[in-house]
């Protein structure tokens, strides 16, 4: 199957498919909680909660997969992606049976020791409504979509979830104006959810010649436990700070830090969904063999994630307390003006966005073994230094122990790559790295100077939200040119 380059087109359907779900984010919630009150919105949360659990078992075989998917789709192997996709749909399908069980288990047990004014019938058939989507997932989506991405036509699975995501909220959006009932919102919004196989569907059918009558490959997934290792560990890792906030500080500093992860982590999801369109086209020239080829196309996405997290970034330490401020207006019950701690958090997730391309280096070579003790330091880093500082220091103490758990892991990985994986010099990733913390303290500074928040509103944030956005791009655009002019050349060639 030849097809041309399609970065730029990966990275646009990604920026709208992430844009519109974080608009829906907002928007779904309010709709929710405004229509039928807090305990239906609480449950719902609850139940989703419970039900993505499951994905814990799928997500670092998902990764596992579509590195093993790189070199056929290179080399046009029909045969081999055929018996990868045969013993990828095979393990998605378990993991769909075994769901079932679970869901089914979850909407009997779940209804009998949540404390709600609602019947049993009333949540458990709520709960089978919403393990819907996740079983259509399993059994339907799942492998097609990682074919779709490994293959760098990640721009099907973006606009099928942009079209779902416009889709949902126009049906949320009548079902509460004509007839608000939260079974059928959402009965009606798994049914539209079912849009997304069908077009995957037809793409596979397309492009590709699957032959399903092979027989499935044993070694796609030799890697599976390994991956599932680092998925538990980053799961445990994106949770350590609320569940340690919890349980030895205040749920009023649990809102405060939820608040400000709100914003911040969307952010880097938008990164590291540009990371994700792009780095198939890497994975394609890594599994050619030809090292000098995947040395500059690295150079190049590299740029490119240094250059946007920075840019981004840069302008969340200026906006994001004010936006707090206007988010949380009329709220008092918490002190949710913590500008250092927003600093401290903001360094921690832009830290695990520099990350994304080392990470994903070592994710194209299978070093999924090598590299797990990395995640698993990590996690006890952050569990450990959190706890210790949590007690004087709060939000902050967990910051604290979040960013110094990502800086180890970060550096072990480009030390790894150096000495393992294409003799990347470390000097060159540490020079990087110093530049790019150059670039976000100027956009800071530049930025603070030029802007005034002289009477905080939304209008005001919007305005030195574009200002501090043009700031950010003419700094990183100088710094790429003066800098990087070698690795831009490369880039342009690309897409």
């Amino acid at each position: 199957m030849e097809k041309r380059n399609t970065a730029i087109l990966n990275v646009s359907a990604g920026v709208i498919q992430q844009g519109l779900s974080i608009v829906a984010g907002f928007i779904l919630p309010r709709l929710i909680l405004s229509s039928f009150g807090s305990e239906i919105n609480g449950l719902i949360s609850s139940l989703q909660q419970f039900l993505n659990y499951i994905g814990l078992f799928d997500g670092g075989v998902s990764i596992v997969i579509m590195t093993a998917l790189y070199k056929p789709l290179s080399e046009n192997d029909s045969e081999r992606i055929s018996a990868i996709i045969v013993a990828a749909d095979s393990f998605f399908k378990k993991i769909g049976r075994a769901y079932v069980v679970y869901a089914g288990m979850l909407s009997m047990i779940y209804p009998i020791f949540v404390h709600t004014k609602f019947s049993w019938a009333y949540v458990a058939s709520l709960s089978v409504i919403l393990g819907i989507t996740l079983f259509i997932q399993y059994m339907f989506s799942i492998t097609y979509r990682t074919l779709l991405i490994a293959d760098k036509m990640g721009y099907v699975v973006y606009f099928s979830q942009s079209v779902f995501c416009v889709i949902n909220l126009l049906i949320s959006v009548a079902v509460i104006k004509i007839y608000p009932e939260v079974h059928l919102l959402k009965l009606l919004s798994a049914a539209a959810f079912a849009i997304q196989p069908l077009l995957y569907s037809h793409f596979v059918k397309k492009y590709y010649s699957i032959d399903k009558s092979v027989a499935a490959d044993p070694t796609a997934l030799k890697q599976r436990w390994d991956g599932f290792g680092q998925n538990f560990a980053l799961f445990i890792h994106n949770n350590t700070d609320v569940v340690i906030l919890t349980f030895l500080s205040s749920l009023q500093l649990v809102s405060v830090y939820t608040v400000y992860v709100m914003v911040i982590n969307s952010i880097k999801t938008v990164i590291t969904t540009i990371s994700q369109a792009i780095f198939p086209t890497v994975g394609h020239i890594y599994a050619s063999g030809d090292d000098d080829r995947t040395n500059e196309a690295f150079d190049a996405y590299e740029l490119i994630m240094f250059s946007i997290t920075s840019l981004l970034y840069g302008c969340v330490i200026v906006l994001l307390v004010p936006f707090v401020q206007i988010y949380t207006t009329g709220i008092d019950d918490a002190d949710y003006y913590q500008p250092l701690f927003g600093v401290i958090l903001s360094f921690a997730y832009a830290l695990e966005c520099y990350q994304e391309p080392n990470l994903q280096l070592s994710y194209i070579a299978n070093k999924f073994k090598e590299t797990a003790k990395y995640s698993y330091v990590e996690v006890i880093i952050n569990i450990v230094i959190s706890i210790i500082l949590v007690w004087k220091w709060g939000v902050i103490g967990v910051a604290i122990g979040t960013t110094a758990s990502v800086l180890y892991r970060i550096v072990c990985l480009a030390i790894y790559n150096k000495n393992n994986i294409l003799n990347r010099s470390f000097r060159k990733w540490l020079f990087g790295m110093l530049n790019s913390a150059i670039m976000v303290f100027l956009i800071y500074c530049i930025s603070t100077h030029i802007i005034s928040w002289d009477g905080i509103c939304v209008a005001l944030w919007i305005k030195n939200a574009f200002i501090s956005f043009v700031v950010a791009s003419i700094i990183i655009l100088a710094d790429i040119i003066l800098l990087y002019r070698d690795r831009l050349k490369i880039l342009l060639s690309m897409f």
